[in-house]
């Protein structure tokens, strides 16, 4: 698919890997933060033999709710493998690189650079303008960061 070259916006090379990770396809897909899920071509999932494994309805940039079939994938993104679920993108719909994925590897988006970037993953709660629900002491473990 080919993309217009706006300002912040660029694709990424990636590969898409079979359930037991034994063969990889290359595909270009669009860095989209704005996407939940990441798009990959009907064809490729058809290739690699992946299987339907669930459903997600999703809201499109024109308000359009849609219903679209995903399959839990190998994602390799600079050398590194996960699993993911990604959506499956028919002909005329957009290639998407989207927000879980990019949180999955630790990658943020560098819109200047047009370049993905590795980030510090998140591990804590704010709590502002509440107190906290009585803490039973065997959960005092999770509690005690949090003081």
């Amino acid at each position: 698919m080919q993309y217009i070259q706006c300002m912040g916006l660029f694709s990424k090379l990636i590969e898409i890997g079979s359930a037991d990770s034994s063969r990889f396809e290359s595909v270009e897909l669009m860095v989209d933060t704005a996407s939940t899920y990441t798009w990959i071509p009907r064809e490729i999932v058809n290739r690699l033999g992946l299987r339907v494994s669930g459903k997600r309805r999703v809201r499109h940039a024109d308000g359009r709710i849609v219903e679209k079939e995903g399959v839990d994938a190998q994602v390799r993104i600079n050398g590194e493998v996960h699993s993911n679920f990604c959506l499956i993108a028919d002909q005329g719909e957009g290639l998407l690189l989207g927000s879980l994925t990019l949180e999955t590897f630790s990658l943020g988006v560098d819109p200047i650079n047009k370049t993905l970037v590795p980030v510090v993953a998140s591990a804590m709660a704010i709590i502002i303008g509440c107190e906290l629900a009585p803490k039973p002491e065997r959960y005092s473990h999770l509690w005690a960061p949090l003081l």
